[in-house]
Order: structure tokens, then C-alpha cells, then sequence
């Protein structure tokens, strides 16, 4: 008898054990583990990206894409911590013939920001090209760009996977970084 109430208190410590345990790395796994540079960020960090993101759509959206194109930056690929260019005249040509079959862009949206180091972070945006009818649903296409925090001056930089440029949320991340992100902007509304 002894033997059976022995087994089962360590039988019941042991599952008690496992899901306290269990309970734990669950919500550990839910928060997401900033980087230092992370960590430094502001709302004013925010806020500089996604006024540079929306100008540069505002232009777009208004018939400007020289306008929008000439806002932009290219990193220095072999030493990333050099100050961003503006793109050159022949650079701003084929950025433009990129965006150009996408035209006319009618709305965006900032899907997420993604702050990683100062040279290394992601912005995605949708772009509306057609709302939704009835009949089908908005066409939209989707763009990349990688903000840099230069001596404390965002610029907005292209994103092109031939210049080796790779995203730092995989696909597979999408979707809860921009969860993540709409609950963030929620609750610095609520704020």
C-alpha cells in the first residue's frame, strides 16, 4: 500500500513538474528576443521610418516616381558601416523600371519595421494597386526596404537580393512579425 501511494505522489509531482515546466518555455518561445540595438530603439525611430516610407509612397501614389526614386540610398556593400549614397543617375533608372509595371500604386500600407542593427533592418509594404471590388479582391504587390540608422539620421535604402541583400524575417516569420507589429502600433495608440 505504502509502495502504490508512494508512486503515485511522485507519479503526480512528476506530470505536475512536466507542465510547469512545459507552461514555461511556452511563454518564454512567445516573447521575442530583442537585440541590443533593439533595445535602444524609440518611438521617434518609428516614427522617422514610417515618414520616410510614407513620403516616399506619397510621391508614388501622386505621379512622382522620379521624386520617390531620388529619396532613396544604396548601402556600401563592402563596408556596410560607410555613409549610404544616393542612388546615381543610371541606379535611379533601373529602380524606376522596376516600379514601374506595378504603377499606378493607389495606396500602402507598412505590413511591419523590423529594427535589427543600425544597417541591418527591414521594412515590408503592400502596396494597393487596385482596391477591392465585389467581383475580386485589392491587387497588391509587395516591397522590401532597409531603413539605416546613419549618425542618427534614417535614410531609406533599396533592398535588391543582386546586391546580396537578404530579408531579415524569414517567410515563415511574416506573418506573426506583422501580428506583432499591429499589436505594438495598438498599443502605442492606446497610449
Amino acid at each position: 500500500m505504502r509502495k502504490s501511494i508512494s508512486f503515485f505522489v511522485g507519479f503526480v509531482l512528476f506530470v505536475s513538474l512536466t507542465l510547469m515546466t512545459g507552461c514555461k518555455r511556452e511563454k518564454t518561445a512567445q516573447q521575442p528576443v530583442l537585440t541590443d540595438y533593439e533595445q535602444t530603439m524609440t518611438n521617434q525611430d518609428t516614427l522617422a521610418v514610417t515618414q520616410l516610407v510614407d513620403r516616399f509612397f506619397g510621391f508614388i501614389e501622386n505621379d512622382q516616381l522620379a521624386e520617390a526614386v531620388a529619396m532613396l540610398y544604396k548601402m556600401n556593400e563592402e563596408d556596410v558601416y560607410q555613409e549610404p549614397q544616393l542612388l546615381d543617375n543610371e541606379q535611379m533608372q533601373k529602380v524606376m523600371n522596376a516600379y514601374r509595371p506595378f504603377l499606378p500604386i493607389r495606396s500602402h500600407r507598412i505590413d511591419y519595421i523590423k529594427f535589427y542593427s543600425a544597417h541591418d533592418n527591414e521594412v515590408k509594404v503592400t502596396a494597393i494597386m487596385e482596391e477591392a471590388t465585389a467581383d475580386r479582391p485589392e491587387m497588391t504587390t509587395v516591397f522590401y526596404f532597409k531603413p539605416y540608422d546613419y549618425m542618427t539620421n534614417w535614410r531609406l535604402c533599396t533592398f535588391s537580393s543582386d546586391d546580396g541583400n537578404r530579408r531579415i524575417i524569414s517567410n515563415a516569420e511574416t506573418d506573426s512579425m506583422q501580428q506583432r507589429y499591429s499589436e505594438e502600433l495598438e498599443q502605442k495608440k492606446a497610449k
